[in-house]
């Protein structure tokens, strides 16, 4: 219930689909994982200073894969659809703590 709270909070599946799109366009364009593309976003957020990356222990590891986030650089043209797919969705006030 939470994920969906803050899925219609920022207009629905039409606009999640819409955001997974474009990040799909441009992690093929650079050919690493949506995952990659989003990893990489994140950090360049106004008052983002860090971020978790989730690691499996076992045989689902995703060491060579998140390692991937540094073999590529987003560029102009990458931040321009990502913003204009962003810029459909409402934004979600205050902190992450204040759900």
């Amino acid at each position: 219930m939470k994920y969906k709270r803050f899925l219609d909070a920022i207009g629905g599946w039409r606009v999640l689909r819409n955001i997974l799109a474009t990040l799909a366009q441009v992690a093929r364009k650079h050919g690493v994982a949506v995952a990659n593309v989003a990893t990489r976003l994140v950090p360049e957020q106004p008052a983002v200073a860090a971020i978790i990356v989730g690691a499996r222990l076992g045989e689902r590891e995703h060491h060579a894969d998140n390692l991937r986030v540094f073999s590529f650089a987003s560029d102009d043209d990458d931040r321009s659809v990502i913003d204009r797919a962003l810029a459909m969705s409402a934004r979600i006030p205050g902190d992450c703590g204040d759900e």
